[in-house]
């Protein structure tokens, strides 16, 4: 029993200390950087200097760097609307899909339903049948027995 206590007790004051070491490096770590401030550029190519880019554009001398830079941002974005658009197609493939599997059920749903149907409106002509029977029997029967007694 004391064992087990002295072993958690150790356990605990190690985890402690672990804490202790993580968060002083921690504040530690957080005095050496300096404030980040955001940035927002200009863009330089049309006529009016005052359009604000929304994306990050990297410092370049030349408007041929800037232009590379532009292009390769385009080709991204083309590549992730490309993306989106083929995921669009295959969602609605989908669901498309779903349609017709929704109508391929219903279609054998009303098979199912009109066979059941069918069969309840057979056995009740047999049930129908099978009553007009045992009342034929049974009076042929109470007439057999009239017979006898008389």
């Amino acid at each position: 029993m004391y064992t087990a206590a002295a072993a958690g007790f150790g356990v605990a004051f190690i985890v402690l200390l672990l804490i202790i070491r993580w968060r002083w490096r921690a504040l530690k770590s957080d005095g050496d950087c300096p404030p980040c401030t955001p940035v927002q550029l200009v863009h330089r190519l049309c006529p009016h200097h005052n359009v604000v880019q929304r994306f990050e554009v990297e410092q370049k001398d030349s408007l041929d760097d800037h232009l590379d830079v532009l292009t390769r941002k385009l080709a991204e974005k083309e590549g992730r609307l490309r993306l989106s658009k083929s995921k669009i197609r295959e969602t609605q493939n989908e669901i498309d899909n779903l349609h017709a599997i929704d109508q391929d059920v219903r279609t054998k749903y009303r098979e199912i339903m009109e066979s059941l149907r069918t069969d309840l409106l057979g056995n009740e002509k047999e049930c129908k049948r099978l009553q007009e029977q045992i009342e034929w029997v049974s009076r042929r029967r109470a007439e057999l027995k009239e017979e006898v007694i008389c």
